[in-house]
């Protein structure tokens, strides 16, 4: 990766999920520490897994509602 390209999706979701590997991890942290754009595409793709799990637990185990 060069300064001048962004993360792509594959990269994002990757390092949302802990996949990336410890030297790819450094340079891609390196990365998000000059890119806002990356930065936000980030926080994108996290709210997203974020909300994604939730819903998937919910669904899973439904909370009990008194009737």
């Amino acid at each position: 990766m060069t300064g001048g390209e962004h993360l792509s999706l594959t990269q994002v979701q990757a390092y949302v999920r802990g996949a990336l590997h410890p030297s790819t991890l450094v340079t891609i942290d390196d990365h998000l520490e000059l890119c806002a754009a990356c930065r936000a595409a980030l926080a994108r793709e996290s709210d997203a897994s974020f909300g994604a799990e939730a819903f998937g637990r919910s669904v899973a185990a439904p909370e009990s509602r008194p009737e």
